[in-house]
């Protein structure tokens, strides 16, 4: 169900497709006051706004406020309807209009047009006598280097030649050097870098592309890149200093050196992508044994030479976010088989800043260009920090003096159904706003344990913070703790209520119940369903289809592979993969073997079909399986993922999390459109009508015909892709059987491209509504976002 726009639209003015209003026809002067809100800071929006009034010859000004930008024109009817109509329609690339709230004002008081300073009161604002609290100011993620500024830094003629830290009003960091809000130079970490009396001129001239660009600096005036050292390297001078440390640095990395590098959001280890010693060195190194390494390419040119790219992955990489994106391997592809192991895809990205772009040129080969933490461990943003962590695992340190405020690690996306897909929310892409019809009260969310983010609801909007990772160490939960309250502090959001999930061991959980505020725990799969339907702001009813590794089920078992029948705050359980037992806890998790043997117990193929034990291992896990207080039941499939990758001698112990689901899917035939049997079977629903049916896909045949097929030489990538082709299938069965006309698909499993698809479109070909994630993480990095809808329409 949609629910319709209940905000007061009397004084509302219209963005996109509608007319502006004819104004009242007067003869005096008018003047109007208007409140812009969406993404308008940080983006060059009040330079755009006084151009734009300069040139219908307006008078005024315009200003940041802690909620958006306020701006006053004072004209003719006519001058004003010009205005209106062109502030809408010409736009800053990076900006985003949400929406313009517009009354009259007292004229005859302004002459000229100006940016004048900016409304910090703590106090939220009166709009037409109501306190304005369902709209939050959105913060800019941090953009990609403009083609301008990458040209400035490649001219030698150009004053801002090789300043590798150059921005402009369209780019640079952002939301990583914000300390508060609105967004001025005297709130971000440029503060302390006042200046030059040209970057000055340029700041003051309405003419200049950096008019009133708040992260501007040059090699006179702005932070310095060092090597090894907070000092410039001696013997150097502006603007040559900081290319001198970049042609070293690269002069290591030709030679097979490990090179820590200071970014936007955080330290990157770069090493040559071509030379098998130098990747596995990096791995040995930050401990970090087959999980894939993204590579960082100069230009599309040098991407092409090395893999696909079609013109979705094309759009994404081109694009001002500058993500990871998963790409296919072109054959004789020369980069290091090291550093995706046993994959035929590699995580790409573009260089993105002049820094990264001329570390990569100067080598004149790919680079491997990974997050530079050990094991578990979050990355360092302070330059001390840095030192001190990575001197055993970098040979060389490429710093600046700019400060990080606060973290962000690469993006990841992947291209799913010709769109990119988040499987990671950081540089870019964080902090992600999400407009709801409905307001919610102040509200924190707590995530999940693994892929940890935030999100905070106020009004009615959700903001999601930026990936935080595993909470497996006692770093990575004070990251944690420091990232709930910069994200509380930045939005001004203090939380009435904390929303965690329904597991009582996560650390989130007990972080909320450590709290003080009022809990409400939201299961985890339902968590999941809600965050699909909040990217499009229903409520359901829909058939929610949640499949991941695990979560903790309303009865106390492992859910996993659930249907789930969601209606606003409430869900009813109405189908699931059919159980299997699990021995060892988290070691199953570890070892896809343990997940075989599991499937082969519950199908009773045990030990025919399991062969990766020895005797004695059998003999164990035989005892434990017979064990009701050993062995755990589950319904994930995340976990039958890992079953078929061991049945079919993919992988048998797993170095990472999805490792065998990710080269479980790359084996599969994409082209075989065979299949298993799909079986249903229904059961009663305790708790529902009588009427209703629970229903299981009984998968358990497919562990003999598993084994068939590989007898009689059927190859493991068809075996796979018959896998694949049956859980899609199933999907469309279910949901043929519960009649609701949408589909909501969320999980860790629908990271999975090849399931992802073959769902859809089984669904979109029978007539279903498919609702798929295109903006918040599939995985539980998009968790908190659903704990906060289903919470909030719980009190509906």
């Amino acid at each position: 169900m949609r629910i319709p726009d209940q905000s007061d639209r009397s004084c509302v003015l219209p963005i996109a497709g509608d007319a502006p209003r004819s104004l009242p026809q007067r003869e005096a002067a008018l003047a109007l006051r208007l409140r812009v809100f969406g993404r308008v800071q940080g983006v060059g929006f009040r330079p755009y706004v006084a151009r734009t009034a300069q040139a219908c010859n307006l008078a005024g000004w315009v200003k940041n406020t802690r909620e958006g930008v306020t701006i006053q024109v004072e004209g003719t009817p006519e001058r004003l309807a010009e205005f209106r109509a062109r502030l809408t329609g010409e736009v800053p690339p990076g900006a985003k209009i949400q929406q313009i709230r517009v009354r009259e004002a007292v004229a005859g008081l302004e002459h000229g047009f100006r940016i004048v300073e900016s409304d910090c009161g703590a106090g939220r604002p009166q709009f037409n006598g109501r306190e304005h609290q369902n709209l939050l100011i959105e913060i800019t993620p941090d953009l990609a280097t403009c083609s301008q500024c990458r040209a400035e830094f490649l001219d030698p003629s150009n004053r801002r030649f090789g300043y590798a830290l150059l921005g402009c009003t369209g780019c640079g960091p952002r939301f990583t050097i914000q300390t508060s809000v609105p967004f001025d130079r005297e709130r971000t970490s440029l503060a302390c870098f006042p200046l030059c009396a040209e970057c000055g001129r340029e700041y003051g001239s309405s003419a200049d592309r950096r008019f009133h660009a708040q992260n501007m600096t040059c090699a006179h005036c702005g932070p310095r890149v060092c090597l090894n050292s907070d000092e410039p390297p001696a013997g150097t001078s502006p603007p040559d200093a900081d290319l001198a440390v970049l042609v070293r640095a690269a002069k290591l990395l030709r030679a097979g050196a490990i090179v820590a590098v200071k970014g936007i959001g955080g330290f990157h280890l770069l090493c040559d992508a071509t030379s098998p010693e130098a990747v596995e060195r990096l791995r040995l190194r930050k401990q970090r044994e087959r999980k894939p390494l993204a590579v960082i390419f100069v230009d599309f040119e040098q991407l092409e030479e090395q893999a696909l790219v079609d013109n979705a992955a094309r759009a994404a990489l081109d694009d001002p976010v500058a993500p990871i994106v998963t790409l296919r391997r072109r054959q004789g592809c020369q980069l290091a088989k090291e550093v995706a192991p046993g994959l035929r895809t590699v995580g790409a990205m573009l260089a993105y800043t002049p820094l990264h772009q001329e570390l990569v040129r100067q080598a004149g080969r790919p680079l491997v260009a990974t997050s530079a933490n050990a094991c578990d461990e979050p990355m360092p943003i302070t330059n001390a920090a840095a030192c001190g962590e990575l001197a055993e695992i970098a040979d060389a340190i490429v710093l600046h003096d700019r400060t990080i405020v606060r973290h962000a690690d690469d993006s990841v996306v992947r291209v799913i159904g010709g769109r990119p897909v988040p499987l990671r929310l950081g540089r870019g892409l964080a902090p992600l706003r999400l407009s709801l019809p409905l307001d919610l009260p102040p509200m924190l969310a707590t995530g999940g344990h693994l892929k940890a983010a935030v999100a905070l609801a106020r009004g009615r909007e959700i903001v999601l913070g930026q990936h935080i990772g595993d909470l497996a160490t006692a770093a990575a939960r004070r990251r944690y703790r420091d990232t709930v309250d910069d994200l509380c502090g930045l939005l001004d959001v203090n939380p009435t209520r904390i929303v965690c999930d329904l597991h009582p061991d996560y650390f989130t959980t007990r972080f909320a119940r450590e709290s003080g505020l009022p809990v409400v725990a939201i299961q985890h799969h339902h968590a999941h369903v809600a965050s699909c339907l909040a990217e499009y702001g229903e409520t359901g009813p829909a058939l929610g289809i949640a499949w991941d590794g695990t979560g903790h089920g309303a009865d106390g078992a492992i859910w996993g592979g659930e249907f789930l029948r969601v209606d606003g705050g409430k869900y009813e359980r109405v189908g699931s993969l059919w159980p299997f037992p699990l021995v060892g806890g988290d070691r199953a998790a570890r070892e896809p073997r343990r997940c075989a043997a599991g499937v082969c117990v519950a199908a009773e193929q045990w030990p025919l079909a399991a062969p990766q034990f020895t005797e004695a291992e059998q003999r164990l896990l035989t005892q434990a399986f017979d064990s009701p207080h050993r062995a755990t039941v589950c319904t994930s499939a995340g976990r039958l993922f890992d079953a078929w990758a061991s049945l079919l001698g993919v992988v048998q112990r797993s170095a990472y999390e999805a490792e065998p689901a990710l080269r479980l899917e790359e084996l599969a035939d994409e082209q075989e459109r065979g299949e298993f049997t799909v079986t249903l079977v229904e059961q009663p629903a305790s708790g529902l009508a009588a009427s209703d049916r629970f229903y299981q896909l009984d998968w358990r045949p497919w562990v003999a015909e598993t084994q068939r097929l590989l007898r009689v030489g059927t190859t493991p990538a068809t075996v796979s892709a018959c896998f694949h082709n049956a859980l899609a299938r199933s999907c469309l069965e279910i949901a043929r059987r519960c009649g609701l006309e949408t589909v909501a698909l969320s999980g860790g499993c629908f990271q999975n491209k090849l399931l992802s698809e073959r769902v859809e479109d089984l669904l979109t070909r029978g007539g279903f509504r498919v609702l798929a994630h295109r903006r918040v993480p599939p995985g539980d990095g998009g968790l908190a976002v659903g704990q906060l809808w289903a919470a909030a329409l719980r009190d509906q």
